[in-house]
C-alpha cells in the first residue's frame, strides 16, 4: 500500500498552502488562496498583494499582474511588477519571465515585465543572475538593466520608487 501511495502522489497537484501566506492585500478584488497554493494562474487587475513564500521569502505583486507560484522558490511572472526579498543569508528564489529567469543570489530586487521579450530588473541589495537561452548576466547591488530573450542588456537607472516593497498588514 505504501508503494501505491508513493506512485500516486507525484500525479497529484502540488499544494503549498501551508507555505504560502497572504501578509497583506490592498485594492485586490478577489483572491482564491487555494488556486494560489496549487500553482494556478492568478490575475490581479489592480491593487497590491504581499505574500510570504516559506519562511525566508517575501514578494509584493502589483496589479495589473498575472503570475503563478510554480514552486515555493519559483514564481512565474507573465505580466506586471514584483518586488522580492529573502532573509539575509538566503538565496535561490527564481522569478521566471517570458524573457528569462531572474535568480536571487542573496538580494532584494524588483522585476518588471516590460514586453513579452523584455524584462527589467533592479537590484537594491546583493546580486541577481538573469539567465535565458542566450546566456547569463550578473547584476549587482545598485544596478538596473533591461534584458531581452535574445541576450541583449541595456543599463537602466536604479528606480527604487518604482516598486512597492511593503504593505501594512490587512485587517482580514
Amino acid at each position: 500500500a505504501a508503494s501505491a501511495v508513493m506512485l500516486w502522489s507525484p500525479l497529484q497537484p502540488r499544494s503549498y498552502e501551508s507555505d504560502i501566506r497572504v501578509l497583506a492585500a490592498e485594492g485586490v478584488q478577489s483572491l482564491d488562496a487555494r488556486a494560489l497554493a496549487d500553482g494556478n494562474l492568478i490575475s490581479i487587475q489592480e491593487g497590491i498583494l504581499e505574500l510570504e513564500l516559506g519562511e525566508k521569502t517575501r514578494i509584493v505583486l502589483e496589479g495589473p499582474s498575472r503570475f503563478a507560484i510554480e514552486e515555493i522558490d519559483a514564481v512565474r511572472l507573465f505580466e506586471g511588477r514584483c518586488y522580492a526579498e529573502m532573509d539575509q543569508g538566503s538565496s535561490g528564489l527564481r522569478i521566471l519571465t517570458p524573457a528569462g529567469e531572474a535568480l536571487d543570489l542573496g538580494t532584494r530586487f524588483g522585476v518588471e515585465i516590460v514586453t513579452e521579450q523584455e524584462t527589467a530588473i533592479h537590484v537594491f541589495e546583493g546580486e541577481d543572475e538573469f539567465a535565458n537561452a542566450a546566456g547569463k548576466s550578473l547584476l549587482r547591488e545598485g544596478q538596473g538593466a533591461l534584458l531581452t530573450e535574445r541576450g541583449e542588456r541595456s543599463s537602466l537607472p536604479l528606480d527604487a520608487e518604482r516598486f512597492v516593497r511593503h504593505l501594512a498588514p490587512s485587517d482580514s
